[in-house]
């Protein structure tokens, strides 16, 4: 969260953001990563809550999962095509 305007962002997005301009991408104030300060609790409560489609969902998944538990779906997703497949012949 940037602290004097209060936006917020996930880390993955102002993170790449700040890799090319080290401003608010919402008012274009100021800001550098040293500025930056976790969001309330509250906030972070309420994300984990969201229900979120899989990103699979192009591949078949039909789940709809809560923000906290979307990695670890998407690690186990049948409809993965980046998840290692055991192979039956014991090779591996």
């Amino acid at each position: 969260q940037a602290p004097h305007c209060e936006h917020a962002f996930c880390n993955a997005c102002i993170t790449q953001w700040f890799s090319q301009q080290q401003t608010c991408p919402v008012d274009r104030s100021v800001v550098t990563v040293a500025h930056l300060r976790p969001v309330p609790r509250i906030m972070r409560n309420m994300l984990s809550k969201l229900q979120i489609s899989c990103d699979n969902a192009v591949f078949g998944c039909t789940a709809v999962v809560r923000l906290d538990t979307l990695t670890a779906h998407l690690n186990d997703c049948e409809h993965n095509p980046k998840r290692p497949v055991t192979c039956e012949q014991g090779c591996g």
